[in-house]
C-alpha cells in the first residue's frame, strides 16, 4: 500500500498536476516537449538505482536533449513563461521517477496491473480533489463538449493510457520502455499547431528540435541494440 501511494503521489498528483498548471499558464507544444524529456531523466535515474548504465553513444542524445531544454528554458531570458516550462519539467521528473518505482515493483514481484493502475490513480486523485475544492474556481459548466473531453482524458487518456504503461514496464528495461512515447511530442507540436495557431519562437523551435532529434536518436540506438542482441540469441530481428 505504501509503494502504490508514493506511485500515485508522483504518477497522478505531481505528473497530471504539474502538466495541467503548465497548459494553464503556457503553450500545448512546448509543454508536450518539455514533458516528454522523461526517457532522459530516467536514464539518469536507472543508472544508480536500478544499475541500467549509460553507455558510449547513448550520452550523445543526453547531451542533445539538455542542450534543447536551456534552448527552451532560456534562463538568461526569465520570461513569465518560464514556470510554465519549469512545470513542465518538473512533471517528466515526477513521470521519471514513477517509472523508476514501478520497475523496482515489478523486480519485487508480480502485481496486478489493473489493480495497481486503478488504485494508484484512486489515492494519487485524493489530494487533486481536495486542491480542486480549495482553491476557488468559477463553477464547472456541465456541457456534452466539457463531458467528453473529461471522459476521454480519464478513461482514455489516463487510466487506459497509464495501464498500457505499466504493462510495457513490467516487460522491458526501464530506459527502452521509454521510447514508446516518442511520437507524442511530436504529435502534440504539430496538434497545437493546427488546432491553436501556436508558433514558438525561434530559441523554443530550435530547442524543440533539438529535443525531437535526442529522441529520434535514442529510438535508433535502442533500435539497433535489440537487433544485435536478436542476432546473438538467433531469435526473429525487430521490425
Amino acid at each position: 500500500l505504501g509503494m502504490t501511494a508514493l506511485l500515485g503521489l508522483f504518477a497522478t498528483t505531481l505528473c497530471i498536476g504539474l502538466v495541467t498548471a503548465a497548459l494553464a499558464t503556457g503553450g500545448v507544444g512546448k509543454t508536450a516537449v518539455l514533458v516528454y524529456i522523461m526517457p532522459f531523466w530516467v536514464l539518469l535515474m536507472a543508472w544508480p538505482i536500478l544499475a541500467e548504465r549509460i553507455r558510449g553513444i547513448q550520452w550523445i542524445p543526453v547531451i542533445l536533449a539538455i542542450t534543447g531544454l536551456l534552448v527552451i528554458l532560456e534562463p538568461w531570458h526569465l520570461r513569465s513563461t518560464f514556470i510554465s516550462k519549469l512545470l513542465a519539467v518538473l512533471a517528466g521528473v515526477a513521470w521519471a521517477v514513477s517509472s523508476v518505482m514501478t520497475k523496482i515493483m515489478t523486480r519485487r514481484g508480480a502485481f496486478d496491473l489493473i489493480s495497481l493502475t486503478a488504485w494508484q490513480m484512486l489515492l494519487g486523485a485524493l489530494p487533486l480533489v481536495a486542491l480542486a475544492l480549495a482553491v476557488p474556481e468559477r463553477p464547472v459548466e456541465w456541457s456534452p463538449y466539457f463531458i467528453g473531453g473529461l471522459l476521454f482524458c480519464s478513461v482514455v487518456s489516463q487510466g487506459l493510457a497509464l495501464l498500457l504503461w505499466f504493462f510495457v514496464l513490467s516487460e522491458l528495461p526501464a530506459g527502452a520502455a521509454s521510447l514508446g512515447t516518442l511520437a507524442t511530442p511530436v504529435i502534440g507540436t504539430l496538434a497545437a499547431s493546427i488546432e491553436l495557431g501556436e508558433r514558438p519562437s525561434r530559441f523554443e523551435a530550435a530547442g524543440m528540435l533539438l529535443i525531437i532529434a535526442a529522441l529520434s536518436l535514442l529510438s535508433l540506438q535502442g533500435y539497433l541494440q535489440r537487433r544485435r542482441l536478436g542476432d546473438l540469441l538467433g531469435g526473429p530481428k525487430p521490425r
